[in-house]
């Protein structure tokens, strides 16, 4: 009898030992924690110069969901407005259609910097020209962290 006793307290006593806090089977959570985000540069010191009155526009991709960072800054007496737009407002925009941009718009600025929250897919981040001669000339950055 204290032979089968003391067996049963060994073997339960490896059971507590071995096993994890959430018992036979282990962590009950089902999905792997979330990667940690990195910030990934899509276009760095990039420089655009286009006629008074036209557009600019910089193509860009997201696999997934992400926080993007735009900034410019003018190289003359310059000013502009600057938006990211989906493809269909970009080429709605370009054919004279009212500015509905999905986020980051500015209007009429020689500097900018901006955060957009944006879902996955294809985007641009498009220029105006609010010169009536000169060019516009600037340098712009973008960043997208996910």
């Amino acid at each position: 009898m204290r032979l089968t006793y003391a067996l049963l307290v060994l073997v339960a006593g490896l059971a507590i030992a071995c096993g994890s806090q959430y018992g036979p089977g282990g962590d009950p959570r089902t999905e792997p924690p979330a990667p940690i985000p990195i910030t990934r540069s899509l276009a760095r010191a990039a420089s655009a110069t286009f006629d008074a009155g036209s557009n600019y526009g910089f193509a860009f991709s997201l696999p997934t969901s992400a926080a993007v960072s735009i900034s410019a800054n003018q190289t003359g007496t310059d000013t502009w407005n600057i938006a990211v737009f989906t493809p269909q407002q970009w080429a709605d925009y370009q054919s004279g259609a009212a500015n509905q941009a999905y986020g980051g718009v500015h209007n009429s600025v020689m500097q900018v910097s901006d955060r957009v929250q944006l879902p996955s897919g294809d985007w641009y981040l498009g220029f105006h020209c609010d010169n009536v001669f000169q060019r516009c000339a600037l340098v712009f950055n973008i960043e997208a962290t996910y």
